[in-house]
């Protein structure tokens, strides 16, 4: 039988006999039944009295014969008790961790018929807790076993009757909130979208109530990695779209999805405008925003072609709907806007290399570079079919010079100055003057060339260097000494 259970790290190196633990039974009443029958056995008792024993070989035979039915009784309760600690995921957990206590309660779980749930967590102070009730204080990560009511837990019936997860708390990856999500999609909303017990009423509320929540708590979980993902209500899935087109009550809870639907959408197509609100970004940062744009905008162009999305689309046009055209004009413009972020980062991802090196050189190697730059800003004006706007392209002239004032203020130091070192930061100052004039030069020139060259409607606004000139005075200004 322990050669069908799953193994985990802890368990690895041996099996249960030869682990080096000693062996228990599963039970109290097994363990005191084992201590008499050792006392009785002839080779502990003197030689003389050995024959004297009552019942003589008879008794012995029989005793020897009790301990020898108990040991398979011994490995099938370890076994059993690998199949909950092979689902123990948590972190720093071994076998090691496992105390004689530990063993105790998850024994009690098994044999407790009454008992519906057990919990395995790590506490800093105390090591490995095995409860059958949920932790007082917060944990990072928890173990839980839930048992069907009343049902007997056994090695063939274990993945029938128990059911089994962990929960982790943590930024990273979502942590608790992805916990949840999954729990509830994958346990709680099928359960509850098949319910055939449930009267009508209740579950047309209780539902409604559950696609609010799980669409808000979808939105969440997928923010954090900066994703927007749809949700799909299993319910809308069970029927075809001419039969639910005649549940009311049904469209209702649809429609409040699909406006969850429409409020995301607005969202997505509202950040855009937010970025470009931004005073102190620089163009790798306009890169890395139109690298998770195009990504973002890409994932919901997909889920938009899902047959889940879909058959709702097409429940609620049988419906008429009138939610259903708002959302469809949003639908449109995000995959319109998929195309555009593609495209922008396509062209913009040729300043991607120049700008890595630029900012890992000093002010004084920076000059050299300038005109390459400004050469591939031109390129992008010239080729982009959506970045070539007067707005959009005044905004990079504006990164790029935001992006040479954080390199000068990061290449000058107050301490080093009152350390003494003043010739060194002399020469740091010129070089950041320097630096910014040929930008401003650089800029001047481009301004020039594309005034002649442009016809008036396409042109960029050049005329706005208040940037540059505020970062020549403030440098020139340092050097004198009266900032």
């Amino acid at each position: 039988m322990a050669d069908d259970v799953p193994q985990s790290p802890m368990l690895q190196g041996g099996s249960a006999g030869s682990s080096g633990r000693p062996k228990r039974s599963g039970s109290t009443k097994s363990r005191r039944a084992r201590e008499p029958k050792a006392a009785l056995q002839p080779e502990d008792l003197p030689g003389d009295q050995q024959d004297k024993q009552p019942g003589g070989d008879a008794d012995v035979g029989s005793s020897v014969g009790i301990l020898t039915e108990e040991e398979p009784e011994d490995l099938y309760t370890i076994n059993l008790r690998r199949l909950f600690i092979c689902r123990v995921a948590l972190s720093d957990v071994t076998w090691d961790s496992w105390s004689e206590d530990n063993e105790l309660a998850l024994d009690r779980f098994i044999e407790g018929a009454s008992i519906p749930l057990m919990v395995v967590y790590l506490d800093p102070m105390t090591g490995l807790r095995v409860e059958n009730g949920m932790p007082s204080q917060a944990v990072d990560q928890l173990a839980y076993f839930i048992r069907s009511s009343g049902a007997p837990i056994m090695p063939e019936t274990f993945e029938t009757v128990v059911h089994c997860g962990t929960l982790r708390c943590g930024s990273g990856g979502g942590g608790a909130t992805e916990g949840l999500l999954r729990l509830l999609n994958g346990v709680h909303a099928p359960l509850v979208a098949l319910s055939t017990v449930l009267p009508k009423n209740i579950k047309n509320i209780y539902s409604a109530n559950m696609h609010r929540f799980l669409s808000g708590l979808t939105d969440s979980r997928f923010k954090i990695a900066g994703n927007t993902v749809l949700y799909i209500p299993m319910e809308a899935l069970q029927r075809s779209p001419e039969e639910a087109s005649k549940d009311k009550e049904l469209i209702q809870r649809l429609e409040i999805v699909l406006i969850h639907w429409t409020r995301q959408f607005n969202d997505v197509l509202g950040a855009q405008h937010l970025v470009e609100m931004g005073d102190s970004a620089g163009p790798l940062e306009e890169i890395t925003f139109w690298r998770s744009r195009c990504a973002d905008l890409t994932g919901i162009s997909l889920q938009l072609q899902k047959p889940g999305v879909r058959h709702i689309q097409s429940i609620l046009r049988l419906s008429k709907s009138s939610y259903l055209q708002p959302f469809s004009k949003l639908a449109q413009e995000i995959q319109d806007g998929s195309q555009q972020a593609e495209s922008n980062l396509r062209f913009l991802s040729l300043l991607k290399q120049p700008c890595e090196e630029l900012v890992q050189l000093q002010p004084g190697q920076v000059a050299p570079k300038l005109q390459h730059i400004a050469d591939l800003i031109r390129i992008i004006w010239d080729n982009s079919p959506h970045y070539n706007t007067r707005d959009r392209l005044t905004a990079l002239f504006h990164k790029m010079s935001n992006e040479m004032i954080r390199l000068c203020c990061r290449s000058l130091s107050l301490d080093r100055m009152f350390q003494g070192h003043v010739a060194s930061s002399k020469q740091n100052l010129r070089d950041c003057i320097e630096c910014c004039v040929a930008w401003k030069d650089i800029y001047l020139q481009a301004a020039r060339i594309h005034h002649r060259s442009v016809v008036p409607r396409r042109r960029v606004n050049f005329s706005d260097i208040s940037t540059a000139d505020e970062a020549e005075e403030m440098l020139t200004e340092f050097m004198k000494g009266k900032v």
